[in-house]
């Protein structure tokens, strides 16, 4: 006869993942993970306001001479019922003029108003990365995810811009928790799953290349479990064909506009594998700053730990993650035009805030798993000491990219029409 050993209380309280999202991190009875809720949301808090902390030093602002002005402007029109949408490449997005109208109706055509709709994307990307964070691993992964997210040099330099990506960083955080509440458990929801799906195909509306959220989720689901995607497609579809039926009445007809943009953006200076790896390797690299890129840093090597760890302990929420994040990642810099010639990537750092979510999960696993093993293994300071140590490394690895912010908008902010009252300059 045959009995169990129960010598090990310690293992009894570590259940591994079943692969079906039940359970994604080992359980524990340290306080790290047994958190109040109340407590969980007053550091959530902290987190925000270090993170509007450091744009402020940073001095991040709307710069009527880039491709804010432009935003503005389509804005403006709205406003008179002015606005065409084939009037650029820029209006084809028009969902993000149309926030920053409402805003100027409702506050005024001045720089509060033309910020506001950015910080609260900004905060919804947050409060997105720690909500998934929390339901769906741990309150202190989701804490640490958040804290990640809000302080990426290359989230913080667009906190007070009038761009499209941090919208496109917050749909990313609202889809996944929406498939992420379809998929959980054995029930599937295909409701929710659906309204995933509606929600990343908004990411066409903010700006073209946000179709690209859409097909990250899908292949992730293709990959990992292919029940969710006739209702995760279903929704991206109906965003899609609202947006093409509205893009065909706004320009009279004229939907010819959108091939003719994608045939330019093809012809355009076609790049080299070489020149491109070179691209990738600025944003892997610690030291490097060039322009507006900004290195991951340390970070990514974390979110290769990640995607090592959910590919050998078959945990469904973090193999999401990895699948979307290196779908983005690869697109970003090896998009190809045809097998041969790829597409110029000069990268922007800006471009990765669509996959700021799916990184800051992926990298604050490690972190928080080592912990929890150690601790649990009676080793509780060597946890602690281990985490503090990584979380150090990260943000050690970001001083070099926000020396860079800083030095870019100081030397910017000044210039006419470009600094903090430039949404005045052509009221």
């Amino acid at each position: 006869m045959r009995v169990k050993s129960l010598s090990n209380p310690a293992r009894r309280k570590r259940p591994r993942s079943n692969g079906k999202g039940d359970s994604t991190l080992r359980a524990t009875d340290s306080k790290l993970h047994r958190m109040s809720s109340k407590r969980a949301y007053v550091c959530l808090i902290l987190v925000l306001a270090v993170g509007f902390s450091l744009s402020a030093y940073f001095y991040t602002g709307p710069y009527y001479a880039w491709d804010d002005g432009l935003y503005i402007e389509f804005a403006k029109q709205m406003l008179h019922n002015a606005f065409y949408v084939g009037q650029s490449p820029y209006a084809f997005g028009f969902l993000v003029p149309a926030i920053e109208a409402l805003s100027f109706e409702a506050f005024g055509t001045g720089t509060f108003a033309a910020i506001l709709p950015s910080t609260i994307e900004y905060t919804a990307t947050v409060v997105f990365a720690f909500l998934i964070g929390r339901r769906f691993f741990s309150e202190a992964l989701g804490l640490l995810a958040a804290l990640l997210v809000a302080t990426m040099p290359f989230v913080l330099q667009y906190v007070t811009r009038v761009m499209p990506d941090m919208l496109l960083g917050a749909l990313t955080g609202a889809s996944i928790y929406a498939l992420f509440s379809g998929i959980h458990g054995r029930a599937y929801n295909h409701g929710t799953v659906m309204v995933s799906g509606l929600i990343a195909g908004l990411g066409i509306f903010v700006k073209l290349g946000g179709a690209g959220l859409g097909a990250a989720l899908l292949i992730a689901i293709l990959v990992l479990d292919r029940r969710a995607a006739p209702a995760f497609l279903g929704g991206f579809i109906i965003s899609v064909g609202i947006y093409l039926v509205s893009f065909y009445m706004m320009t009279g007809g004229n939907i010819g506009y959108l091939g003719q943009y994608g045939a330019h953006q093809m012809a355009a200076n076609p790049s080299t594998l070489q020149e491109n790896l070179v691209t990738m390797a600025i944003m892997i690299e610690i030291p490097i700053t060039i322009g507006q890129t900004y290195p991951t840093g340390f970070l990514f090597f974390l979110i290769v730990a990640a995607t090592y760890a959910a590919a050998r302990e078959r945990n469904r929420h973090l193999a999401y993650m990895a699948v979307s994040f290196w779908f983005i990642w690869f697109y970003l810099f090896f998009g190809t035009v045809s097998l041969s010639s790829y597409a110029p990537m000069t990268v922007v750092s800006r471009y990765l805030i669509i996959a700021a979510v799916p990184m800051a999960i992926l990298g604050a696993y490690v972190p928080v798993e080592l912990y929890t093993v150690l601790s649990s293994a009676r080793r509780k300071s060597l946890g602690a000491a281990v985490l503090a140590a990584l979380i150090f490394a990260i943000f050690i690895t970001y001083i070099p990219a926000y020396s860079a912010v800083y030095s870019y908008n100081v030397s910017i902010r000044n210039h006419p029409c470009i600094g903090w009252v430039s949404v005045l300059c052509r009221s």
